[in-house]
């Protein structure tokens, strides 16, 4: 796996905090948020999730972000085999969409839950998500964090 990241601190204004910006990109295939499991009287997030997770947390080099972020997320998902040459150039031309699982919504689950307390305190100091969804030649995870 290869792991791209930066940093780029802008120094402050008087009186402001420092603004950061904070981006990676993992070649890793983009996972959705598994649904909780139960099991002995607790439920448990799922091991495929939680290795996942582990993943991202461990790519994270940053400091922790104070106050509120926006965080913009875009996951390649691999053309599918089966996929015809003119098909697979349509896809990855961003002419046709995955349509398909897994969701966006769980996919930005997942890289939120793994950056809690890492990346930021809380994920209550978020306020602004911006996600998308793309085919691409290999499959990858891209997160760019920011102070609003």
């Amino acid at each position: 796996m290869r792991v791209v990241y930066r940093q780029r601190t802008v120094e402050p204004d008087e009186g402001k905090e420092k603004d950061m910006i904070y981006e990676m990109e993992l070649n890793i295939v983009p996972i959705g948020k598994g649904r909780p499991r139960f099991g002995q009287g607790h439920a448990y997030t799922p091991h495929r999730t939680a290795l996942y997770e582990r993943e991202i947390r461990r790519s994270y080099k940053g400091d922790k972000f104070i106050g509120a972020v926006k965080i913009e997320l875009d996951f390649g998902l691999q053309t599918p085999r089966s996929a015809s040459k003119a098909m697979k150039a349509k896809m990855l031309a961003g002419e046709v969409y995955p349509e398909k699982k897994p969701d966006t919504d769980n996919l930005i689950k997942a890289v939120l839950d793994a950056l809690n307390g890492v990346a930021y305190e809380d994920d209550k100091q978020i306020v602004l998500i911006i996600a998308r969804k793309q085919y691409s030649e290999e499959p990858f995870v891209r997160v760019k964090i920011d102070n609003m």
